[in-house]
C-alpha cells in the first residue's frame, strides 16, 4: 500500500474522531465557575448531560473566562477546518490532480497549523 493511501486513511480516522469530539458533549472541560463546557463558542453546561446555557449569557460577569472558552472553541474550529483541508489535499493527490512535491509542502504546512491550533486551544482550557 502506498504511503499516501495510508496517510489519507489515518487522516480520515483522525477527522472522524476530531469532528465527533468537537461536535458532541463528549468533548468537555471543567471551568472555574464549576461548569463543564462543550462547543464553548455557544454553550456552557453545569454537567455534561444537563441543560446547556448560552456561553455569552452564563459567563457575562466573568469576561476573562468567557474569552478563554470562546477563543479555545474558535481555535478548535479552525483546527477542524485544517483537518478537512488536509483531507481534500490528500484526496486530490490520490486522484492525480497535484504533484507530489506541491502536495507534500501543503500537507506539512496544514498539519503544523492544525497541530498548533489544536494544542493552543486545548492548553487555553487547562
Amino acid at each position: 500500500m502506498h504511503w499516501s493511501v495510508v496517510a489519507t486513511l489515518v487522516n480520515l480516522v483522525a477527522l472522524l474522531l476530531y469532528t465527533t469530539a468537537v461536535a458532541s458533549h463528549h468533548w468537555a472541560t471543567k471551568a472555574d465557575a464549576g461548569f463543564s463546557t462543550h462547543a464553548g463558542l455557544l454553550t456552557a453546561c453545569p454537567t455534561i448531560n444537563d441543560t446547556c446555557l448560552d456561553t455569552h449569557y452564563n459567563f457575562n460577569g466573568d469576561s476573562y473566562e468567557k474569552g478563554i472558552i470562546i477563543a479555545s472553541a474558535v481555535l478548535n474550529v479552525f483546527a477542524l477546518i485544517c483537518f478537512y483541508f488536509f483531507t481534500v489535499l490528500s484526496i486530490f493527490f490520490l486522484c492525480g490532480l497535484y504533484e507530489e512535491k506541491r502536495l507534500a509542502i501543503g500537507a506539512i504546512i496544514t498539519s503544523n497549523v492544525t497541530g498548533c491550533l489544536a494544542a493552543i486551544g486545548i492548553a487555553m482550557l487547562l
